[in-house]
């Protein structure tokens, strides 16, 4: 990780077992770049995508998937990408614990380059 502000190294891990142990290799990305292929790949498969929704519930049965909002609409789909933010209502059916947001540093943001 590198400092936002000069560039100089902050830490670094030793990611090279990372593939082997999980079958997968280790990946970073910017949270905004994820919603954007999220977007792309929606777009591409006709899926509709609503905005300013709410969860609340979420569950999963065979292969169909349910999210509720805190409107009480069910919407179900074969699968549900809970990309719900800090206060996530999914986070808490995988983990259970509590994030609280903590302010940070300028050098603590992350940097993107623009292609």
């Amino acid at each position: 990780m590198r400092d936002a502000v000069d560039g100089s190294d902050l830490t670094s891990l030793d990611l090279r077992d990372l593939e082997r142990k999980y079958g997968f290799p280790y990946l970073v990305i910017h949270r905004s770049d994820l919603h954007g292929l999220f977007l792309e790949a929606c777009r591409e498969a006709g899926v509709e995508l609503l905005t300013e929704q709410r969860g609340a519930a979420y569950s999963q049965e065979g292969d169909k998937a349910t999210a509720t909002t805190k409107a009480g609409t069910l919407h179900e789909g074969s699968v549900v990408i809970a990309a719900d933010g800090l206060h996530s209502v999914a986070r808490k059916l995988f983990v259970d614990d509590q994030p609280s947001p903590r302010p940070t540093s300028p050098a603590a943001a992350p940097c993107r380059s623009r292609r």
